[in-house]
């Protein structure tokens, strides 16, 4: 297959992903909802590092913070098309502002947050 088309069909992919989401995530971290808890921590900061797939690091307080993508999950690096995954995320948003929402925090004690651009898109 050619490598344009391998190309497509990753992005494809990460874009069904990231679309589905909302609809299988109550069962994955505990909220059916993607509206925004009122109390829950919110902030903004610009993306200074892709960790994989899905965990960025923001830059919060002044220093960078780790935060995994709520309701995404990416091959880690050293599996199949973990190389891809965080090429892809680090084109979609390596230097952009972002807003987080804090839903929890995980099991390696990564934020676990919703992620928005600025602009809103996702």
């Amino acid at each position: 297959m050619p490598a344009y088309l391998r190309h497509r069909l990753v992005l494809a992919l990460i874009l069904v992903i990231v679309y589905s989401v909302p609809a299988i995530q109550s069962g994955r971290h505990g909220s059916s909802s993607t509206v925004p808890d009122a109390g829950a921590a919110r902030y903004t900061g610009k993306v200074v590092a892709i960790t994989d797939g899905d965990t960025i690091k923001v830059m919060h307080t002044g220093r960078p913070e780790r935060v995994r993508l709520w309701g995404i999950d990416c091959p880690e690096s050293h599996q199949a098309f973990g190389t891809r995954a965080k090429q892809s995320a680090s084109r979609l948003a390596f230097g952009s502002e972002v807003k987080v929402v804090v839903r929890d925090t995980g099991r390696y004690g990564r934020t676990l947050g919703e992620v928005t651009f600025q602009t809103g898109a996702i």
